[in-house]
């Protein structure tokens, strides 16, 4: 796997653009050029799709597909990146520079895809604050459990839902 970075380069007639960036090694490598190009047009792709998506989210903020979509662009840049023998470095930091969003954000974008692979997985009827709050459960069977008393509604609020967490740990 072959590290790069992405960054932000500044040209001297004031135009903008991001850059994938390569130890010298790599850069001298074959190919490495036309390849590093071809991950910068992805992150550009990837960058106006997030944006895209989070006005969408703007719109709707509880409803935890559109939160899962998100996860799902940026899971999908990642495992192109891999099949092409990249690895991202700094990917997060990225992110948050390029696109918006916190760290905390975009990791809980990115685990409620990976947790939830399938979108039909995600109940129209829990918001997305709480599949956030359910990202903290690492046991599936607990997990399960807190969105089953999301659903019959015996958890109103998210002091009732931190109150289930709490428990989990007793």
């Amino acid at each position: 796997m072959i590290p790069f970075e992405i960054r932000k380069i500044k040209y001297p007639d004031g135009k903008k653009s991001v850059k994938a960036v390569v130890s010298l090694d790599y850069a001298m490598t074959k190919g490495t050029t036309e390849k590093l190009s071809e991950i910068e047009n992805l992150f550009v792709i990837l960058r106006k799709d997030c944006k895209k998506q989070m006005k969408k989210i703007k719109k709707n903020r509880g409803n935890a597909k559109l939160h899962w979509e998100l996860g799902d662009i940026v899971c999908k840049f990642l495992d192109e990146i891999e099949a092409r023998e990249f690895c991202f470095v700094g990917s997060i930091q990225s992110l948050i520079d390029y696109i918006g969003l916190s760290q905390r954000d975009w990791r809980r974008h990115i685990q409620l895809r990976k947790e939830y692979p399938d979108k039909k997985m995600i109940n129209d009827d829990i918001r997305w604050m709480y599949y956030s709050e359910l990202m903290d459960i690492a046991d599936i069977e607990k997990r399960k459990q807190g969105e089953e008393l999301l659903l019959k509604g015996e958890i109103n609020t998210r002091e009732e839902f931190r109150d289930f967490k709490k428990g989990l740990d007793a």
